[in-house]
């Protein structure tokens, strides 16, 4: 029997463009911050602490 592969169409999300170079760097610092309540909420302070940490790096780089 032959299997026949069928290709793969990648896909991306996009938004609108605003012209704002800072939203993807938002969008990471939000995901940072809803890891790191993840973190929170399954008992791993340490986990929670670090990617708390790096939103807030990235906070940094956004606020230059």
């Amino acid at each position: 029997m032959v299997q026949v592969w069928k290709k793969v169409e990648e896909t991306i999300e996009t938004g609108p463009d605003t012209g704002d170079i800072l939203i993807p760097l938002r969008r990471v610092k939000c995901q940072y911050l809803a890891r790191a309540v993840k973190h929170e909420l399954s008992g791993k302070p340490e986990r929670a602490e670090y990617y708390h940490e790096q939103a807030e790096n990235v906070g940094r780089l956004i606020e230059q």
